[in-house]
């Protein structure tokens, strides 16, 4: 059994017995209380790392109250012991941020780095058009990056008339969305295949722009052969590169072009079968 294995198999021997062993008991709202044991809680929280110090422990305190919902709670406290959250925690409260709002902010006051990252992720999956605001909010409130970023896109890919009164005071939502209309003004500041009448035409052009460097997307369906680069392979091809797959040109010879794909290493590829996506990198 390796060691992370192991660690797991005795976290999860303390949580069947956190709530008689625990010798930490925890206060929630309306006076609920739970236990935990201050080893877990220590190494799980760099709040609890810190209110469970030497100086804490001499003064005989055992008892430690937090203003949260007992379910909210319990779900950051099973995290510590490596449970994971729950995938309809929260889904009660449709078209709000609900428990998983508080969850969120939870893990920003109980400095729980992998929890608030994993609750960012299920907010950003859960944004609409109705609870959006909201979100932003969440994200200012609680120093969430990711979350931020991710309203930035929700925003600009499905909100139709934005509330920039409310984009406005949430400058971490408001700079992600300048760096994306940056980052897609890139995309298309270079022409694409449609904008040709044929396929050597639009090779002709790229010949013409590509440099060592650039990202670039592949257009058209290209197969790698054991004897030849074809359009649509002979055979079973050794590789596919498909429609969408990104990369980076790391040798340009004429009409030929080598590429790098994420996924597919590099391959040599026709000019007339990739779109140009940003400038080369400078090293």
């Amino acid at each position: 059994m390796s060691s992370a294995a192991a660690a797991l198999v005795a976290l999860a021997a303390l949580q069947r017995t956190r709530e008689e062993e625990g010798d930490v008991v925890i206060v929630t709202e309306g006076g609920a209380t739970t236990r935990a044991h201050a080893l877990v809680l220590s190494m799980g929280s760099e709040y609890f790392k810190a209110a469970l110090s030497s100086t804490w422990q001499e003064e005989g305190r055992r008892e430690h109250a937090l203003q949260t919902a007992p379910a909210v709670l319990a779900a950051a406290i099973n995290y510590m012991y490596g449970i994971e959250v729950a995938g309809d925690f929260g889904l009660e409260a449709a078209g709000e941020t609900g428990d998983m709002g508080e969850l969120l902010e939870l893990a920003d006051r109980l400095l729980m780095d992998e929890l608030k990252e994993e609750v960012q992720r299920r907010l950003a999956r859960r944004l609409t058009v109705e609870n959006y605001r909201n979100m932003c909010v969440l994200a200012k409130r609680h120093h969430a990056g990711a979350l931020a970023a991710a309203c930035a896109r929700f925003v600009v890919e499905e909100v139709a008339e934005p509330d920039w009164a409310a984009i406005q005071q949430v400058p971490s939502v408001a700079t992600a969305m300048a760096r994306l209309a940056v980052e897609m003004e890139k995309e298309n500041m270079y022409k694409k295949r449609q904008d040709f009448g044929s396929w050597r035409e639009y090779g002709v052009y790229v010949k013409g722009v590509v440099k060592v460097g650039m990202k670039v997307r592949c257009c058209q369906r290209w197969a790698v052969g054991r004897d030849a680069l074809t359009l649509q392979g002979v055979g079973a091809p050794d590789v596919v590169v498909e429609v969408g797959d990104v990369g980076r040109v790391t040798l340009v010879l004429g009409h030929i072009l080598r590429v790098a794909w994420e996924g597919a290493g590099e391959k040599y590829m026709a000019t007339s079968v990739v779109e140009l996506l940003q400038a080369a990198v400078r090293g």
